[in-house]
């Protein structure tokens, strides 16, 4: 009962049910049978039903696609939002940050920056000549 509950709630990261992902159908619960919701027309061959599964299940996945392009989107401006970007002068002074473990010493007593050593020059935004 759980395992069908969460297959046929409308998840908001892909703005459709698991199951119909999965199977290009809603699926059919037993309150759909007491309220007596609509049914879908009857689908006479095999071919037509065929076709009409592939072109379900081509539009959901372009959905599916653009709505977490989206969401993407929006995570990246807020995690973007917190980040400061740094630039360093040729000739400034600054600290090089090396985790590099050291055996015998305990994590919280090792130094894990180096310097101060002086920038060359700058390769790009994020490269620089030490």
């Amino acid at each position: 009962m759980v395992a069908l509950a969460y297959n046929a709630t409308i998840h908001t990261a892909a703005g459709y049910s698991p199951h119909e992902l999965f199977y290009s159908f809603a699926p059919s619960c037993p309150l759909d049978a007491m309220v007596s919701a609509p049914a879908s027309d009857a689908i006479s061959n095999a071919d037509e039903f065929a076709l009409q599964i592939f072109e379900c299940l081509q539009e959901s996945t372009a959905f599916v696609r653009e709505f977490t392009g989206k969401n993407m989107q929006r995570m990246k401006r807020y995690y973007d939002s917190s980040v400061k970007p740094v630039s360093y002068t040729e000739g400034e002074k600054v600290l090089v940050y090396n985790p590099r473990k050291q055996g015998g010493k305990f994590a919280n007593w090792q130094v894990c920056r180096k310097g101060p050593v002086t920038v060359q020059r700058k390769l790009n935004n994020t490269n620089y000549v030490l």
